[in-house]
């Protein structure tokens, strides 16, 4: 008689196969991730560099590069900041990158903005006004939180260089900025540069790169420490020079938040806004270091120590003058931090500060 028998898995067999796989599935994830990952800063790359097409756009139309910080407004217009319309002004505190968006594919929100005297002010929310507007190619992938917020939020920001912009509304418009960028003040009268001032050449001075969009203040990515080495704002000289970065640099974080925070704005809410706090970063202390705030306040009226953040493992994408894109390491050269600003002449900062200076004379190039 023939015994029919029914081949089946055994229960050992089964759990030795759910091992293998899982054993596979492990090995694979991290190359996945790490897979996404390349996708993703490839996308923030390709956006500094469209960046930096634009700003030879611009160059070529208007002879010079923008402002980081300026706009519309002058006396007792600034009482009417906070509206949207041909009357209205941006108190000054418009951000360059409104006068990128033509170059950028975005020239019906720059009408939006020109055709009410590129008013609101940056800052100001008001229903419907172009600080609203998202802008696709002003979010880096790795900051989900960026491109769900509420507002236009913007991860890419502008070169201060080694200095330690404020804007302030009797004080805007520093004279000789060490950055390749300048801003307008309340008189209207500014300071912006054309390629041909930047002497330590286009290849050599960084022009933007990214900071995680701020959802709280105490958060080290997108927030500032409250420190005793960063001093209030005031005119050049003593006072500003009086900046100790490394100061900044030992401020206690725990668990990615720090201990001291301070008070005030927070990085990249609005696209529009050209504060420092809002709009630019530093090339001081390396890339992922501690922003800290004078006086325990993060506002356009103080001067802040605030390098480019990313979720980017290791370090920030930058793009430079000449358009090119490179990876900045946290652990790039950054001289002396024990040492205050100089306003002229070569960086303390090391590499880090040659590559933000515009004229400083160094002869740093990409690491």
């Amino acid at each position: 008689m023939n015994v029919r028998t029914r081949s089946a898995f055994t229960l050992v067999e089964l759990l030795v196969v759910i091992a293998i796989i899982g054993v596979m599935v492990g090995l694979l994830l991290p190359a996945v991730q790490a897979a996404r990952e390349a996708a993703r800063r490839m996308q923030c790359s390709n956006n500094l560099k469209q960046l930096g097409l634009a700003l030879h756009n611009y160059h070529d139309t208007h002879n010079s590069l923008p402002f980081l910080c300026g706009g519309t407004g002058a006396g007792a217009d600034f009482g009417t900041y906070n509206v949207w319309a041909p009357h209205g002004t941006s108190a000054f505190r418009l951000s360059g990158f409104v006068g990128l968006l033509p170059y950028i594919e975005q020239q019906a929100i720059y009408d939006m903005s020109a055709n009410n005297n590129f008013s609101p002010g940056g800052w100001v929310n008001v229903a419907n006004s172009p600080v609203q507007q998202k802008i696709p190619g002003f979010f880096c992938p790795t900051d989900p939180s960026a491109q769900n917020h509420a507002m236009g939020a913007r991860n890419y920001m502008m070169s201060m260089g080694d200095w330690s912009m404020q804007h302030h509304d009797a004080t805007r418009g520093v004279v000789n900025p060490r950055g390749p960028f300048g801003n307008t003040r309340q008189a209207g009268v500014g300071q912006t540069f054309k390629f041909a001032s930047i002497n330590d050449g286009l290849s050599n001075t960084v022009a933007f790169s990214e900071r995680v969009v701020g959802e709280n203040i105490a958060n080290v990515k997108g927030g500032f420490a409250s420190s005793s080495g960063v001093q209030p704002g005031g005119a050049v000289g003593a006072t500003m020079l009086a900046i100790v970065p490394l100061d900044c640099k030992n401020t206690p974080v725990v668990r990615g938040r720090y201990t001291t925070p301070a008070s005030g704005d927070l990085t990249g809410r609005y696209w529009s806004d050209g504060s420092a706090v809002a709009t630019g970063f530093n090339t001081i202390l390396p890339p992922n270091s501690p922003s800290c705030a004078a006086a325990g306040t993060a506002t356009q009226e103080s001067r802040n120590i605030v390098p480019p953040t990313s979720f980017h493992p290791g370090g920030v994408n930058v793009s430079m003058l000449d358009g090119s894109v490179a990876f900045i390491s946290d652990t790039i050269h950054s001289g002396n931090l024990a040492l205050g600003l100089v306003e002229a002449g070569e960086s303390n900062y090391g590499v880090w500060g040659a590559l933000g200076s515009r004229s400083g004379g160094e002869s740093a190039s990409l690491p």
